[in-house]
């Protein structure tokens, strides 16, 4: 009995831990016997009991096969970190429906046309660990994309990171201290605060409208605070309300920051997905006191993401010779070629039209469906919708009833400091189908629950 109740509580875990997934057969009667030096009857009466757990499903002559949802093998660890790597699990499992992340419609990449641009690439001879910087043909296109705005720039000016969040990293590495103070939107993208963190700087939330922005006097109260080095932010569709600075909030700001001797990091990674006809301008064009970070992730997909930083002001600042971390140079080639070949914009043209469809195509649903008191902030760029309930509404609540229903959604608590419960909530149009009219419906049938 004892063996059998150690094989049972072994496999239970190891199920609930997702190593075999729902719709996975399980490995045979014999293979576990051998394995656990047991009975095949042993291991018969064990699956009898997950099948009656509901773990387990037996198909006549065919086995066992997982029955367990991937919502139940979450990581028990409650961090803000294990929320979203376990939303992030939820969005790509193709068992929700998902409306939870930013992440952008693969089916849309060319992968054809990638596949042959990889094939190229590997069969050309490999040039090493290149230059510190990162590949030099890359920088050269992203300078001559920024230049395009009118920002005065060059190669050196760049450098490519892991990311859009390594770019921030090497930034603020360069301009704080731990310890010193970091100004940043609120709502924000929850990773801002884990960087902080990982720098052991402080955060500073500045409130964030979404129609108006920030409150200038907030913000001008907020840049004396002893110790603030820097404004983190995202001017253009910001994440996740999809704020698009007003050019006289622009011009007061960047006056506030060379008032105050304050870095403006320019998180620039939605620009490029713009719904009107121009690309809004970096901040950089106008201020000596901007840096960029970006990534090719949003447009190309995370398979093809490279970050980069535009130093501007912190030239000097960065040592070159300290390790920075950075995509292997095959990716740093194919993102070159492909923005040398004009394939990047070919893309672009093919899905801003497609997105703004169905940004717009979500926002008419919400509309419908959704409590008449909602406001409904539809974005002049990117995938993201925000959305504000009646104040009552614990949008932490309403997506736990999602989660259970097979919605997976974003509720506004995650975009706050020490995540404050709140009545909104963000959804992603990217992957919009009929489905999603269904989720949205339910959302509102769930919504008109909750007192």
């Amino acid at each position: 009995m004892g063996s059998r109740s150690s094989l049972t509580s072994q496999l239970r875990e190891s199920l609930q831990r997702g190593l075999w997934i729902a719709g996975e057969r399980m490995p045979s009667l014999r293979t576990i016997a051998k394995l656990h030096h047991v009975s095949v009857a042993t291991v018969h009466n064990v699956y009898t009991e997950l099948v009656d757990d509901g773990l387990l499903m037996a198909l006549p002559r065919s086995g066992f096969v997982v029955t367990i949802p991937e919502q139940h093998t979450q990581a028990t660890n409650s961090s803000l970190n294990a929320r979203l790597a376990s939303m992030l699990e939820d969005e790509t499992s193709g068992h929700f429906i998902p409306l939870a992340t930013s992440l952008t419609d693969h089916r849309l990449l060319p992968s054809k046309r990638f596949a042959k641009i990889a094939s190229t690439i590997a069969a050309q001879p490999d040039p090493g660990y290149g230059q510190q910087s990162g590949n030099r043909t890359l920088r050269r296109q992203l300078a001559r994309r920024y230049a395009s705005t009118g920002m005065s720039c060059g190669p050196d000016d760049f450098i490519i990171t892991a990311g859009a969040s390594g770019a921030i990293l090497l930034a603020l590495s360069a301009v704080t201290q731990p310890g010193d103070t970091v100004l940043l939107e609120q709502p924000c993208y929850p990773g801002f605060f884990t960087l902080l963190k990982q720098l052991q700087l402080q955060p500073l939330p500045i409130p964030l409208d979404a129609i108006q922005g920030f409150d200038l006097n907030k913000l001008d109260e907020a840049f004396s605070h002893k110790g603030t080095r820097a404004l983190l932010c995202c001017p253009h569709f910001q994440n996740p309300t999809g704020h698009l600075w007003t050019e006289n909030a622009r011009k007061d700001i960047i006056e506030l920051c060379s008032k105050h001797h304050i870095i403006l990091l320019e998180d620039d990674i939605y620009s490029d997905l713009h719904h009107t006809p121009q690309r809004p301008t970096p901040l950089a064009c106008t201020s000596t006191d901007a840096v960029i970070c970006g990534t090719s992730s949003r447009i190309l997909g995370p398979d093809y993401g490279v970050g980069w930083l535009y130093t501007g002001p912190l030239a000097t600042r960065i040592n070159s010779n300290q390790h920075i971390t950075r995509p292997g140079g095959f990716i740093q080639r194919m993102v070159a070629a492909i923005l040398t070949n004009g394939l990047y914009d070919q893309h672009l043209d093919h899905i801003r039209p497609i997105y703004k469809q169905r940004v717009t195509e979500l926002v008419t649903c919400a509309q419908t469906f959704l409590p008449a008191q909602s406001t409904i902030h539809c974005p002049q760029g990117g995938t993201t919708v925000w959305i504000e309930l009646p104040q009552h509404i614990d949008t932490t609540r309403l997506a736990a009833g999602a989660h259970n229903a097979g919605i997976n959604i974003a509720p506004g608590s995650l975009f706050y400091q020490n995540e404050t419960p709140s009545h909104a909530l963000r959804l992603n149009a990217a992957f919009w189908d009929a489905s999603h009219v269904k989720a949205i419906e339910t959302l509102g049938r769930l919504i008109n629950r909750m007192h």
